[in-house]
């Protein structure tokens, strides 16, 4: 599987990278997690620059848009 994102350790907020179809992402926030496994993790919030804002893991294959419940901060 090929990861869109890998970050050892949670970004800085602010942090900017390029995505799909020529958008930008910023990340907005960040929450703590536990994965099933019982590893401490995190939840990144990121704002897209379409407007939408979207979630994922410090390892995913791309964003979540469906499931955004954190608050940013």
């Amino acid at each position: 599987m090929t990861f869109e994102f890998c970050f050892p350790a949670v970004p800085p907020i602010g942090t900017v990278l390029n995505y799909t179809k020529g958008r930008t992402i910023k990340m907005i926030g960040s929450e703590p997690y536990v994965r099933k496994d019982g590893q401490k993790s995190a939840v990144l919030v990121w704002q897209c620059s379409d407007g939408r804002t979207g979630t994922s893991g410090l390892t995913a294959g791309g964003l979540d848009f469906r499931k955004c419940k954190v608050s940013a901060r």
